[in-house]
């Protein structure tokens, strides 16, 4: 994922999603957090997601990312 992030301009977050169930983020200072409400600035991270369920942690990272004004 830091490739990712590197290498994409104007970048300041990559995420992969995955078939999983646990949710990781890494700041670029190497904090860690398996919470996906922290404060996501510069990083990657990992967020589980198994098609036709119902997502939170994925619903909080966007709504972060994203205007949260912008219903998801």
């Amino acid at each position: 994922m830091h490739s990712y992030l590197d290498a994409i301009p104007n970048a300041s977050s990559s995420f992969v999603l995955y078939p999983g169930n646990k949710f990781v983020y890494f700041r670029k200072d190497f904090k860690r957090f398996s919470d996906s409400t922290c404060e996501i600035s510069k990083g990657v991270g990992a967020i589980p997601l198994v098609p036709g369920q119902a997502n939170k942690d994925l619903e909080n990272v966007l709504h972060t990312i994203v205007d949260p004004a912008i219903p998801v």
